[in-house]
């Protein structure tokens, strides 16, 4: 598995993804807005991007791990994009996010 490293250069390339997304979700509410139970992958690439974006303003270099869903930070800290969690690699406990300034 390759991993990529992101960087700010790549911040444009992820806001529009953001804005096809985005459009992609609002179209989906629109199409099943008469369904009891939908699926929210829409939702969670929507989340997903924002994450992202926010950490790479803040300066918070990373490589995928698992992708879509996971990222590692410094080759040591896994983060969850679409839960508020991390862990350690090599570890199996899963920690809440408890700070992460305006990241959350």
């Amino acid at each position: 598995m390759e991993e990529k490293n992101f960087t700010k250069n790549d911040i444009p390339f992820f806001e529009n993804e953001l804005k096809t997304a985005e459009k992609e979700y609002s179209k989906d509410i629109e199409e099943t807005w008469h369904k009891d139970r939908t699926g929210d992958r829409f939702y969670k690439k929507v989340k997903r991007l924002k994450k992202i974006i926010k950490l790479l303003n803040a300066g918070i270099l990373f490589k995928e791990y698992n992708p879509p869903s996971l990222i590692i930070v410094k080759d040591k800290f896994i983060i969850s994009l679409i839960k508020n969690i991390w862990r350690i690699k090599g570890r199996q406990v899963w920690y809440r996010q408890t700070y992460y300034g305006s990241l959350a």
